[in-house]
């Protein structure tokens, strides 16, 4: 922006507004706004998805995205000597059976850093049972790698690829004596995984109505309430309420 143009605005309403409202610059009206990547974040569609990334492959360690405050958190290192076998995240604006966003296995060419968005395409899905609860792990590839193209199901994946995903959530928690005993089932096939998917947004919207406007991280909470349209797609709920 050169010195001459004039910062972007925005209209801000006050709930006790009965006048107009001020016009403030944006950098004002949200000083300290955080960009909540499971609420603000688009989902996009079953076939071609937002996704994530929270794990870049070979780590060790186990990041986790804090559905509260909106941001990564270290939650512990891997007991075994198994990495994660591809980068892995969730799909925003998806709720799974676990009452957490949908995970999801993206592959591609490199590894990338945690807190990356990337559309990726689903090719199968792997449902596991983790301390009794079903969790199903979305198989996608990055639609924007040359190399995974063509990949547009599972059997485009050599078959080593699909045992190691099995093999490391088998065994990542066998040397933690106090984890829970995770079964893994038999992968399943695009199919399913779009059903998943689509399962999971409704799910979402039907927790979002349930919470209503309260579903933000705790410190652009304090913002929602004072203006008049909330972030993302929490705009579009507004019809619940009339």
């Amino acid at each position: 922006m050169s010195l001459n143009e004039q910062p972007e605005t925005k209209t801000v309403k006050f709930a006790e507004d009965t006048n107009d409202s001020p016009t403030v610059p944006t950098s004002v009206a949200f000083p300290h706004m955080i960009v909540h990547a499971w609420h603000d974040l688009s989902v996009g569609t079953s076939e071609c998805f937002n996704a994530l990334i929270e794990i870049p492959k070979g780590s060790k360690i186990k990041y986790q995205y804090d559905t509260k405050y909106g941001l990564l958190k270290v939650s512990h290192i891997l007991s075994s000597s198994l990495t994660y076998p591809a980068n892995y995240g969730f799909i925003p604006q998806t709720l799974g059976e676990d009452n957490d966003p949908i995970d999801v296995l993206v592959f591609m060419q490199s590894s990338c850093h945690p807190m990356s968005m990337m559309a990726c395409r689903p090719i199968g899905v792997l449902p596991l049972i983790d301390n009794g609860v079903t969790e199903y792990k979305v198989i996608a590839v990055h639609d924007g790698d040359p190399e995974y193209r063509t990949v547009t199901e599972l059997s485009h994946l050599r078959p080593h690829v699909l045992n190691e995903i099995k093999i490391f959530y088998e065994d990542y928690k066998k040397l933690d004596k106090s984890a829970p005993k995770v079964e893994v089932k038999d992968v399943l096939p695009k199919e399913d995984a779009l059903k998943i998917i689509e399962e999971g947004m409704e799910r979402y919207k039907d927790y979002v109505r349930k919470q209503k406007k309260s579903l933000t991280c705790h410190r652009y909470g304090s913002y929602q309430n004072l203006f008049k349209k909330g972030a993302g797609d929490l705009a579009a709920f507004d019809e619940d309420e009339e």
